[in-house]
């Protein structure tokens, strides 16, 4: 149903995530409303998400970060020709 490794489901077990199972008779079990109850609690927020780059200074747009990239290539120019001379 999820398409998730056992592998994976037994790490996110170990660190507390993940769906609530159940060990029956030596094995790991999940309940189908369970599953669905997880996967409905995994949907994104995309005003939680917008709110959060917009928060953090370091995210920057496409364009400032490419006119940081054309600056700093104009700063190593000038050093080079700097120290050539």
């Amino acid at each position: 149903m999820l398409n998730i490794s056992r592998f994976t489901l037994r790490d996110w077990r170990r660190h507390g995530y993940g769906p609530k199972f159940a060990r029956v008779k030596g094995g790991i079990r999940y309940t189908l409303a369970e599953l669905e109850r997880w996967l409905a609690d995994q949907v994104a927020d995309p005003e939680f998400y917008r709110a959060e780059l917009l928060k953090d200074p370091r995210r920057h747009d496409r364009q400032q970060r490419m006119a940081y990239a054309a600056s700093f290539r104009e700063v190593m120019k000038r050093k080079r020709r700097t120290a050539a001379a």
